[in-house]
């Protein structure tokens, strides 16, 4: 069994994002969302099962084939997930990194400095930016603004500005107590300024006035500088990810 609390961070990752499409299956959540990103287009496997895998991977490679894409997996440092990856890497599926769920308690959460634009209804200037700053390919803008339009708990779209121009951005999710922390991003030319630690001060800010005890994000393991912002306001990693795909 995959442990409570990781299920549970599991699956507000699903709402905090949600897919164009979801697909249960026997304990297993497919999800599509026209090939834009991993998260939104993998089988999270969650919930215990009864038929044999072997049966489920057959069932999921039609399912995504159907849709264009790669049958993906998504796989967390947990015993179950662990004997599954196994499984996948004897059917031929490749390994793909994933990143590190990090969690902090808001507890003792400085106030934030500065000034952040902080939007809790769909923003499009904050969402112009977002595919401006991570170079988002023109294909995909629909279904970022679909997936974001489809946010069924509160959230906010937070930017922190650099005189007239856009310096950092992020959104927090907000569900069940806990604050999870997606997109941030800081404008290449305006890196090493503060800006990406006064974003996140303010998002976290904003989650405490509104009850959340936890705060959670995912990072790429290879973006140190990232990792060291994150630590620096006290984030720890609870468990990893990773994907197999094939197709």
């Amino acid at each position: 069994m995959i442990p409570q609390d990781i299920r549970l961070l599991e699956e507000l990752t699903l709402n905090a994002l949600p897919a164009l499409q979801t697909i249960f299956y026997d304990g297993w959540v497919l999800r599509f969302a026209a090939g834009f990103t991993r998260r939104a287009n993998s089988v999270s496997t969650l919930y215990p099962g009864h038929l044999p895998p072997e049966d489920k991977l057959t069932a999921c490679e039609a399912a995504y084939a159907q849709a264009g894409l790669a049958t993906t997996f998504k796989l967390t440092s947990t015993p179950d997930h662990e004997a599954l990856d196994a499984v996948l890497d004897a059917h031929g599926y490749t390994h793909a990194p994933g990143a590190s769920v990090q969690t902090l308690d808001l507890a003792e959460v400085p106030a934030p400095s500065g000034h952040a634009d902080l939007k809790t209804t769909f923003d499009h200037v904050w969402l112009a930016a977002y595919f401006r700053l991570n170079q988002v390919a023109d294909r995909h803008h629909p279904t970022m603004t679909q997936i974001l339009s489809k946010i069924q708990t509160t959230y906010c779209q937070a930017t922190i500005y650099d005189g007239d121009s856009i310096a950092a951005l992020g959104l927090g999710v907000l569900e069940h107590g806990h604050l999870g922390i997606y997109d941030v991003v800081t404008d290449p030319a305006r890196r090493g300024r503060g800006f990406g630690r006064r974003l996140m001060q303010h998002l976290l800010g904003w989650g405490c006035e509104r009850g959340a005890h936890t705060a959670y994000l995912q990072v790429v393991e290879a973006n140190t500088p990232a990792i060291n912002l994150y630590a620096g306001l006290g984030f720890r990693e609870r468990y990893v990810y990773w994907y197999r795909s094939r197709g």
